[in-house]
């Protein structure tokens, strides 16, 4: 018992070298500063320049300045404790606040002008310039951490321990016998004598200085608004509107041409030289030329109804040039362009599917020994000739025990292999250019894993359908 005593006191005094304490309270973080405000665009106007004098501040407002991050908070309660049997670490300084970005500049206004005559924009004063950005502020200081007074130090540790040894100890003992004789015999015996011994040892403590806090992010100016637009429109009262795209059922396309329209407008420079000389403008303007018109019309020549097809819709979309048509994706469609005596631009439906249709196909068997393993996709429509059809397989087996699956092929399957017969596709991958011999790939309970990708092609567009047939046995 006294031996377990004299550890756990050596034991404290080891562990007290390797024991470490933090003084002091870590400083409060800084908060980050809020960031300004967008300036206000300015406002659009549509006017009339007849010669008359005319003023318009489109100016965009200026963005706010942001506010600044705060200081980070020094550390606390500093006092470095006097010579500790431990060492000392000093307590963080709070991390500085960032700063914030600027608000942006407000957006100069947009100006439509009406004129019969490029002379009375002479008259017209614009001020259309973009805001001012708001200035970004600045990170706050980071705290400083606690400091220490001294570095490394020296603490003596005593203890008390009993050094023990075994003496031996003898006495001589008299005994008589039955005749009446005396006789000597000496008795030995061994005691354990313990003295109390004192003993101490020098432990060595260092203090580390607390971090300082890190530094925040600042913000530079930010962006002024941008300039805003002039636009003229000489000779005319009002500015023609514009329908560059429609969504119509099929049948709608069908039973009238549909008109699209898109304004043309041309770029000009030299604004400055036009408007008042006080204007604060930019030289480039646009000018109205005309209003650009197309129409197109859906010509279903297809031997099935176009009612079949009610959830269907063409899209039209004219960039004032070019005028281009496209079919939802649900429908497949060979079509081709014609032009009406009156170049009404027409999409002539020739041969329509539905892609629900083109998707219809099923793998509905995978199996086979050695060379004669096949797999079956059925065209549950029955399109035959009319649909293109390529495959994509990949085709993977278990190898034996704990191995993995190992792939025999991957890729796009050649017209070899592959035969037409009543409506369904066979797949001879028995008969594939196998790495190992067929015979040894596709043997009674082999595991083997098939994935076929029919790429179904009608009318220019592709439907990829995905069939997997997972982990089955031979």
């Amino acid at each position: 018992m006294k031996s377990l005593v004299q550890l756990a006191v050596v034991f404290l005094c080891l562990s007290a070298s390797t024991f470490a304490s933090h003084f002091g309270f870590s400083g409060r973080d800084g908060r980050d500063g809020q960031p300004g405000y967008k300036g206000d665009d300015g406002h659009n106007v549509s006017v009339i320049a007849n010669g008359e004098e005319l003023f318009f501040d489109l100016r965009g407002g200026a963005g706010s300045d942001a506010s600044y991050g705060e200081y980070g908070e020094d550390a606390y309660g500093c006092s470095q404790p006097y010579r500790p049997p431990y060492s000392l670490y000093g307590a963080n300084g709070g991390d500085a606040g960032d700063g914030a970005p600027g608000g942006r500049g407000g957006n100069g206004g947009d100006a439509l002008v009406f004129t019969d005559s490029m002379n009375s924009l002479a008259s017209v004063t614009i001020f259309n310039s973009g805001g001012e950005g708001g200035y970004g502020s600045e990170a706050g200081l980071p705290g400083r951490g606690c400091y220490c007074q001294f570095s490394s130090w020296s603490v003596q540790s005593c203890y008390t321990e009993n050094v023990c040894r075994d003496v031996k100890k003898c006495r001589d003992r008299t005994t008589r016998d039955r005749q009446g004789r005396t006789r000597t015999e000496r008795i030995c015996s061994t005691e354990r004598v313990c003295t109390p011994q004192r003993r101490c040892q020098m432990n060595y403590y260092s203090c580390f200085d607390g971090r300082d806090g890190s530094a925040g992010r600042s913000y530079g100016k930010a962006g002024d608004g941008s300039r805003g637009s002039i636009r003229v429109v000489q000779g005319l009262e009002f500015l023609p509107s514009e329908y560059p795209y429609q969504k119509l059922s099929l049948k709608d396309s069908a039973q009238k041409p549909m008109e699209l329209s898109k304004q043309i407008w041309s770029f000009q420079s030299g604004a400055r030289a036009l408007f008042s000389y006080e204007s604060d403008i930019g030289d480039e303007y646009s000018l109205f030329e005309r209003l650009a018109k197309k129409s197109f019309q859906l010509n279903w020549q297809a031997e099935r109804s176009i009612d079949e097809f009610s959830g269907s819709y063409i899209e039209a979309h004219f960039d004032g040039i070019n005028l281009d048509l496209k079919l939802s994706s649900d429908i497949f469609a060979k079509t081709k362009i014609e032009y009406s005596s009156s170049g009404v631009k027409e999409l002539v439906i020739q041969e329509v599917l539905k892609g629900e249709e083109i998707g219809n196909v099923s793998l509905t068997k995978a199996e086979g020994l050695s060379k004669s393993f096949e797999s079956i996709v059925k065209d549950n429509e029955n399109l035959g000739d009319l649909v293109k059809t390529t495959f994509l397989v990949n085709l993977k087996y278990k190898k034996k025990f704990l191995g993995g699956w190992e792939t025999v092929h991957q890729g796009e399957l050649s017209d070899l292999y592959i035969e037409k017969q009543n409506g369904q596709f066979i797949l001879r991958l028995g008969q594939l250019p196998l790495p190992k011999p067929a015979e040894k790939i596709f043997k009674k309970r082999r595991r083997v894993s098939l994935e076929v990708i029919a790429l179904r092609e009608f009318g220019g567009k592709v439907k990829r359908v995905k069939m997997i047939k997972n982990d089955f046995r031979l």
